[in-house]
């Protein structure tokens, strides 16, 4: 106990009459009667002053019975006095038990309006993972934990390296895997990956750690194949969960029910640059991007984590992804986007892009938004880096621009360099290209 504490209650009890030294034990529990004595004092001190309030009003009273003060002013000096304890009572801290300051009724009111939980926003990074494990079942509560951990990872760095050692990605990602493509908490969840992935030291300790890596990816990839369903095929599996057609079911249809929930689940990424790939669902047109930005967070500047992301499907996923969502200008962005930090640099993610009809999807993109800046920084980036020489290429570079050729490059080009005549990057870019594909020909 420092000494500071025990000085005071020393001295007063050598100046009690026939008291005895006490111990150092006997001092220790009686500084800490006289914290808590304290502690209740103040406990009680926002009551007393609360009081002052209908005291005023029962002098008004009084004063009026008396003839002291007429009813004119005893009614507006009451009105003003239950007006001051209201406030007084809304903006005043109540200490709880052990003394700490806790939220005001009007902080409560605003927390309740704008969806904020107060008191998770004091508890420290481990407890609300640990909450959240514990309230996944209760979609408000959980919502809410997921939105506090979100704003203590935007609004203090270091708490991301210790919420990966926690392990909230693997867990966030495998509560976004096996709940609904409706449920609200998705996106939610999403964001708390995002943003940590976002903060280098966290990303690169999950891509140092092979296990968590391998886990990672194979979330994010399946849970994308999940929630990627068309309107018909959730529509189908909501109703199946639900048990509509439990009774429908025979030895003769059950075969055929169960191929088709195959083909709902297990998708065929094969080239599909001369078929049409149906539009995912309305649900993962708004969420979906953050699946795919989170892919491409782990291929940044990551050689091991890129070359886990082609062998486990990733490049092949996020191309039919470009394919099926090519009228969504914000999903194909993040398709480009992530496309370029997984293949750049690394010969054999190249190989797989052009493998997948990756250079048609791009250049369908590009011509379906003519006028979205942000989606050609992406696609003409992505096209130069595939296209441009390399020397430890896995691919035929010449099969690959003869396939821009055909797939209209020059006007895709020619549209961007007028429509983005403005933009020195993107004109940069066009001359890149431009004179990578010339080369062959001279």
């Amino acid at each position: 106990m420092p000494e500071p504490a025990i000085a005071p209650y020393s001295a007063v009890q050598e100046n009690v009459p026939g008291s005895q030294a006490l111990d150092g034990e006997a001092l220790l529990r009686q500084g800490q009667i006289m914290q808590d004595v304290e502690k209740l004092r103040k406990a009680q001190a926002p009551i007393g002053s609360v009081l002052v309030f209908p005291f005023i009003f029962f002098c008004l009273v009084v004063g009026n019975y008396l003839g002291l003060i007429n009813k004119t002013f005893m009614i507006l000096c009451g009105a003003m006095s239950l007006s001051g304890m209201m406030i007084h009572m809304a903006t005043q801290e109540y200490p709880t038990r052990d003394g700490t300051s806790k939220s005001t009724i009007l902080e409560r009111i605003l927390a309740a309006a704008t969806g904020t939980t107060i008191e998770d926003e004091n508890q420290s990074m481990s407890d609300l993972v640990t909450k959240f494990r514990l309230e996944s079942d209760n979609i408000q509560q959980s919502h809410l934990l997921l939105l506090n951990i979100r704003k203590m990872l935007t609004t203090n760095g270091p708490s991301a390296l210790e919420a990966v050692k926690l392990g909230l990605i693997k867990f966030a990602l495998l509560f976004a895997q096996e709940k609904s493509t409706m449920d609200k908490r998705i996106p939610a969840a999403l964001d708390v990956v995002t943003v940590l992935l976002s903060r280098p030291d966290a990303c690169k300790a999950v891509c140092d750690d092979d296990a968590s890596l391998r886990d990672t990816i194979d979330m994010l990839v399946q849970s994308v194949k999940e929630h990627m369903k068309t309107d018909a095929e959730l529509d189908a599996v909501i109703a199946a969960e639900s048990g509509a057609d439990a009774n429908k079911n025979n030895a003769g249809t059950e075969t055929d029910s169960n191929a088709t929930a195959a083909a709902a689940i297990d998708f065929d990424f094969s080239d599909h640059s001369e078929h049409t790939v149906p539009l995912p669902n309305k649900y993962f047109l708004k969420f979906g991007h953050k699946f795919i930005i989170a892919l491409g967070m782990l291929g940044a500047d990551h050689v091991t984590a890129q070359t886990r992301l082609g062998d486990r499907g990733a490049i092949a996923l996020v191309v039919r992804c470009l394919q099926s969502c090519k009228s969504s200008g914000q999903l194909s962005k993040w398709c480009l986007w992530s496309l370029i930090h997984m293949t750049f640099n690394h010969p054999p993610n190249k190989r797989e892009f052009f493998i997948q009809g990756g250079l048609a999807h791009t250049m369908v993109a590009l011509k379906a938004h003519t006028q979205q800046l942000d989606l050609h920084q992406q696609g003409l980036a992505l096209i130069a880096t595939i296209i441009a020489t390399d020397s430890n290429t896995k691919m035929n570079l010449s099969k690959a621009r003869e396939t821009c050729l055909a797939n209209g490059v020059f006007e895709m080009l020619q549209i961007a360099k007028k429509e983005f005549s403005d933009q020195k990057e993107v004109q940069a870019m066009i001359k890149q290209i431009f004179d990578t594909l010339m080369a062959d020909w001279s």
